[in-house]
């Protein structure tokens, strides 16, 4: 029997053949799957245009009908809102880099599906390359503007470089006392006797884990990568990996950002604004001061909601400013002993001063400012204590939010005390607009430490620049931050400290807008 097997030569004819046989029927292939993804995206296309016109009838407010607007809607906002996908036979079909480009034509939405920077590419305003789709949302009542040095503030030309967060220039909005400017041409000057807030957007972010463990270290830069609502969340949870700060989810809302109140919460509680050189409303417990955070939306109308800020969303301030795209360095004290906003110490060990040695509007440069300049955050070091939506649930798994320590020292929320009995007062607000932390009965060890969380910048920056780093525990459940400017080096970005929740002449507070409410 022959035996004789084939020979390389052979071996090699069949290989080239089959190549050749491949090639020519690749093409064939390719279309046929082409054709095969045309037909499903047929059927999901009109299931994602027609959920788009449903959600911007829920949400009309945000998508004016102005000639030429261009509006980049999400799937995953789409999604989020009225639950696309049960009408979605073939989730396969969906491109999460995609978006729906709704423009405005002669007072009409037309809707198309594109890629997300095809959409990005037909906005009429600038956007920020560096943003990654995270530029500032204005919406009613928010005016965009560039300041000097000096303090001048004009309404910005939208279609021209009006923020820069490489350059550190962070966009800032203003609100003002009537219309008068809501509609004014780029380059009108704003007289500050107008403007009754100032605002700075934060943009969504996901950050590179560096210390999760909480141990002691040296302040580092912490890398941020700006990211967009429309993708999909990061979720690290080892050193080294990306997580998406979780100040940018609010209850069940993504957010793509945040405004911050440029400067502590200043004028009454009847009617309070956000300004420079004023005193910081203070001598408020921690109910009142949310009650008068709720107040600015409707004063000023704000087409999204006034809250007061939460740790976390602290937290998410003092990352940007320890990255590149802020001062990424320790922010110089507000050292002004009689609390006024904006201002900075001469030099970094200044004393307190009752003079404003660093004036808002009157220098170059503003040490003071997480990004040592006009267009940062102030008042974020010094100057009063912050309180802030942070507070510790009254025992161990309960869930419940403590109001204070006794029936003189609280919040002014109704709900239980570290004497033991129950305080009855205001009813907290929804568990979204505040941080609740485990129960523990120690302040300043690494079991208090350990109850801190993930981005509000209490044990992952532990004692950077020589803070305060005291949480909240049995006796002081309630969380300030910042510091008040008397105890000088121990004050920063990143100190944090406890309290009763009660009234003082030295507790302030900061202001948020988001969507969510």
């Amino acid at each position: 029997m022959n035996k004789k097997g084939f020979t390389l030569a052979e071996v090699l004819g069949v290989i080239v053949l089959l190549a050749i046989i491949a090639l020519l029927a690749f093409p064939t292939i390719l279309e046929n799957i082409r054709k095969s993804q045309e037909k499903m995206s047929e059927a999901t296309k009109k299931v994602i245009l027609a959920s788009t016109d449903t959600f911007i009838d829920m949400n009309q407010n945000n998508y004016p009908k102005t000639n030429g607007s261009v509006y980049c809607i999400s799937f995953l906002e789409l999604m989020n809102e009225i639950e696309m996908m049960d009408s979605i036979s073939d989730v396969t079909d969906l491109n999460t880099d995609q978006v729906v480009m709704v423009s405005v034509e002669n007072g009409r939405y037309q809707k198309e599906i594109v890629d997300y920077t095809a959409c990005q590419s037909k906005l009429p305003y600038y956007v920020d390359t560096v943003l990654n789709g995270t530029d500032p949302e204005l919406y009613k009542g928010l005016i965009p503007v560039t300041i000097t040095d000096a303090g001048e503030v004009k309404v910005a030309d939208r279609t021209t470089a009006w923020y820069d967060y490489e350059n550190k220039r962070w966009a800032n909005a203003v609100t003002v006392k009537d219309d008068t400017y809501q509609n004014a041409s780029y380059g009108t000057t704003i007289p500050a006797s107008a403007i009754t807030g100032y605002f700075v957007w934060i943009p969504r972010y996901k950050y590179m884990l560096f210390n999760k463990d909480g141990i002691d270290m040296e302040p580092t830069e912490i890398q941020i990568v700006f990211e967009r609502k429309s993708v999909k969340k990061s979720t690290g949870n080892t050193n080294g990996q990306y997580l998406t700060h979780p100040a940018f989810t609010l209850g069940d809302t993504e957010l793509n950002g945040i405004w911050v109140g440029k400067f502590e919460t200043t004028g009454t509680s009847e009617k309070p604004t956000i300004l420079p050189t004023q005193r910081s409303l203070a001598t408020q417990n921690v109910s009142s001061l949310f009650a008068t955070s709720k107040k600015i939306a409707s004063l000023y109308n704000i087409s999204v909601e006034s809250r007061m800020m939460k740790n976390m969303e602290w937290g998410a301030v003092a990352y940007l400013t320890q990255s590149k795209y802020g001062i990424n360095g320790e922010v110089r004290l507000n050292n002004n002993s009689n609390y006024i906003t904006g201002c900075g110490a001469s030099t970094e060990s200044a004393p307190s001063a009752a003079t404003c040695q660093i004036e808002y509007g009157k220098a170059t440069e503003y040490p003071q400012s997480t990004t040592g300049n006009i267009s940062g955050i102030f008042d974020m070091s010094g100057g009063a204590w912050d309180y802030v939506m942070g507070v510790m649930e009254s025992s161990a798994g309960s869930g419940i939010p403590m109001s204070g320590n006794d029936s003189i020292n609280t919040s002014g929320f109704s709900g239980p005390l570290t004497s033991g009995n129950n305080y009855t007062g205001v009813s907290f607000p929804n568990e979204k607009y505040y941080d609740l932390y485990s129960y523990g009965t120690t302040s300043q060890d690494n079991v208090a430490y350990k109850r801190g969380k993930l981005g509000d910048a209490t044990f992952e920056t532990l004692h950077w620049n020589s803070d305060f780093a005291i949480l909240i525990y049995s006796e002081y459940p309630w969380v300030v931050r910042g510091c008040s400017h008397e105890y000088k080096e121990k004050c920063g970005i990143f100190s944090f400290h406890y309290a009763f929740g009660v009234e003082k002449p030295y507790y302030a507070s900061r202001i948020v807008l988001t969507l969510g409410s």
